[in-house]
């Protein structure tokens, strides 16, 4: 993440004049409407209280002009009042002028060729410019303003004052939290859902103020959309756009990433366009002995969401073939299936939903099997851990340190001796937590492959009603691989750009990037978890981290086999496992500390941290 702006004191900000600043021989100075501000060098402005300055006091017995110094902090700056030895009445104002009915934006409201002309009792006329306020204007407003000026209470119009870019400011798009620079193939743009913002500065000193223009803050107009060119919606990759702010052509970078509806059954392990039916060892195989009931669920991507994210539903279609004994029930999404007897049972799902993209409705099927042993079952030896990260991991080993997990998804399988609980260590710190769900499995087949059915052991969010909502299950992330060479960080670590899209339509950039090689077969890879704290900020940096308990890199390091749950929520009973697999659960950017991404220190079943391989 970019270093915040450091805010220091250059000097004291432009002063709002007193409500009076036309006065009579022996009238009593006031300063009602004063008001005086720090301006600092990220250009924002913070008022100073009364008491915190402090300011000359005129002699109101000598008719002349006068020059009010304020001083504050070492700084002092200057405003104007007139004394006049008359008791004629201020009846009216009239303003002329001023030369540039065009201002420019970012700076202060240009005077020059501003006439304030004060209307007296008797009939007499006076110059009242130099003690004239501005009202209404608002120098990073592009467009039309209404602005008058103001003495003694005293208002007038300034016709015809617009605000525009000017020459020297410098206008660049703005990347940060909360602007969607990515798409989904098909997928229209406009220019809420793009929420595009620019970052502006007046000029080039740092004295100037720093700003982005957008749509919610009027720096931006739906006009200048429409001036918005070169989007093509079914084209995949970067694409370079180009808009048109006050004849000013600038160039935005978008990209468009390519993710297919789709459906498929989930065993843990990530989808890659090398293998895009594969999930690693034993893929698309349950095993299950007999009399043990099964809770199965599909993944469904891209199916059955509103553009607003919302689950709009969707409908299952379930069947089961071959196999000699079995018994089913059916619940929408979640298949219970208890097969009786030995045997290879055929299990499919047909998902009719309404695709994110277009809005109409699809079908998307997927198949597995179910095989049924017999007999006593011996369990697997103890075999080297599986290797399976995301990308961004950054696995040092040694003793220093320890394994980050990745991004959302990514994760690490190990096989374990059987027992009924498990010590797992992360970093986490007070202000700080990375939390990683932990999941575990059986070995029914013996052949000391993670292949069958994985156990979730649910954490504190499960039990807290506002998180528990947030708790997304079978969420489905799929990484893009760019042709971007990349750029080296301060560290010279090669810096690539990473984009995502996710099975609720949404889709983005890491931002920073991947200070790693990709590291698996093709251009994408898809993660299949449990998303916590899914509150739709997932561009936004931090979160809250309270109550966060049960999962790895939060405060309690131990994990017991007993918990583990079915996809349904049911008990799994468990009595010992001969798996275990870790995985980020937070689809996060976390100011200063990076992406969110479990970090493991040790576990009590690798024996010391220096066992642990590099991937």
């Amino acid at each position: 993440m970019p270093s915040p702006v450091m805010r220091f004191i250059p000097r004291l900000g432009e002063i709002t004049l007193p409500d009076t600043t036309y006065y009579g021989r022996n009238q009593t100075f006031d300063t009602t409407g004063l008001v005086v501000a720090w301006l600092y060098s990220d250009g924002s402005t913070e008022e100073i209280p009364w008491g915190s300055y402090t300011l000359d006091e005129p002699d109101m017995t000598r008719y002349t002009p006068k020059q009010i110094k304020v001083w504050a902090g070492g700084f002092d700056t200057s405003f104007n009042i007139q004394v006049v030895n008359t008791d004629k009445i201020l009846q009216s104002i009239t303003v002329s002028g001023p030369d540039n009915k065009v201002q420019t934006l970012g700076r202060e409201f240009d005077k020059t060729g501003l006439a304030v002309t004060g209307h007296f009792s008797g009939g007499s006329t006076e110059n009242l410019t130099n003690y004239a306020t501005i009202i209404g204007y608002d120098k990073f407003k592009r467009g039309p303003q209404t602005v008058s000026v103001r003495v003694n209470g005293k208002t007038a119009p300034i016709e015809g004052i617009t605000a525009r870019i000017g020459e020297e400011a410098t206008v660049s798009l703005y990347t940060g939290y909360g602007v969607k620079t990515t798409f989904i193939k098909g997928e229209a743009m406009t220019p809420e859902k793009a929420n595009i913002s620019f970052q502006f500065r007046a000029s080039g000193n740092l004295l100037a103020d720093n700003r982005t223009l957008s749509l919610a803050n009027g720096g931006l107009t739906q006009e200048d959309f429409a001036t918005l060119t070169g989007y093509n919606p079914n084209q995949t990759g970067k694409q370079t756009l180009s808009m048109t702010l006050d004849d000013r052509s600038l160039a935005i970078n978008f990209y468009v990433v390519d993710a297919e509806p789709a459906v498929w059954f989930d065993f843990g392990y990530m989808r890659h366009d090398g293998d895009p039916t594969g999930h690693g060892p034993g893929a698309g195989v349950y095993y299950a002995r007999p009399g043990e009931t099964l809770v199965i669920a599909p993944v469904r991507y891209l199916i059955g969401y509103n553009d607003d994210n919302s689950d709009a539903g969707a409908s299952y279609s379930w069947s089961v073939s071959g196999g000699a004994s079995y018994t089913t029930s059916q619940g929408g999404e979640l298949l219970h299936i208890t097969p009786q007897a030995a045997g290879t049972y055929g299990i499919s799902v047909a998902i009719t939903g309404r695709n994110y993209i277009t809005g109409s409705d699809i079908t998307r099927s997927a198949s597995a099997e179910l095989v049924c042993y017999t007999g006593s079952l011996t369990p697997g030896t103890f075999t080297s851990p599986l290797k399976n990260f995301g990308p961004g991991q950054m696995c040092e080993g040694g003793t220093g340190y320890g394994w980050s997990l990745g991004s959302a998804g990514g994760y690490e399988v190990w096989a374990v001796e059987p027992r009924t609980s498990y010590k797992i260590e992360g970093n986490p710190m007070e202000a700080w937590r990375e939390p990683g769900v932990v999941w575990m499995q059986e070995d029914n087949n013996g052949n000391g492959l993670p292949d069958e059915l994985w156990y979730e052991l649910p954490g504190s969010d499960e039990t807290a009603p506002v998180r528990k909502n947030q708790i997304t299950r079978r969420y489905a992330l799929t990484y893009f691989k760019t042709d971007d060479h990349g750029t080296k960080n301060e560290y010279g670590q090669l810096i690539k750009e990473v984009y995502w899209a996710d099975s609720r339509g949404r889709a983005g950039m890491i931002p920073g990037g991947f200070p790693t090689p990709w590291g698996v077969v093709g251009g994408w890879v898809t993660y299949t978890g449990t998303l916590l704290r899914d509150d739709g900020q997932i561009f936004a940096a931090g979160y809250n981290m309270d109550g966060l308990e049960g999962y790895v890199d939060c405060a309690d390091p131990n994990f017991s086999v007993s918990k583990a749950v079915r996809a349904d929520g049911t008990a799994a009973n468990l009595t010992a496992v001969k798996f275990i697999r870790v995985q980020t659960s937070m689809f996060r950017y976390g100011d200063i500390f990076g992406d969110v991404s479990t970090e493991i220190q040790e576990a009590d079943f690798l024996g010391i941290q220096s066992s642990f391989p590099k991937p």
